[in-house]
């Protein structure tokens, strides 16, 4: 397993190549949460060189996650019994 200064300056390194889209599972607390945040905070000077996809049962920790930013963003939460909501 890497360290985290190499992990680090992984991350460091993701702005200066193609715009990067990633899809994160389990966002709206734990690992995935930290790793979205971390995204953010190193992509937050380049524009829209990264789009997230949070995927997740709990809409308001999802909104929560990126309230502190001007990003456009569409939230889907999606429920059991098939329920579907879309925010804008």
């Amino acid at each position: 397993m890497p360290d985290v200064s190499t992990i680090r300056a992984g991350i460091a390194e993701l702005p200066k190549g193609s715009p990067l889209v990633v899809a994160l599972t389990g966002a709206t607390s734990g690992v995935g949460n930290y790793v979205a945040k971390a995204l953010a905070r190193t992509f937050t000077k380049h524009g829209s060189k990264l789009r997230i996809y949070i995927v997740g049962r709990n809409a308001s920790r999802a909104e929560a996650l990126f309230s502190n930013t001007v990003a456009k963003r569409v939230l889907v939460q999606i429920g059991g019994s098939s329920r579907l909501r879309i925010w804008r």
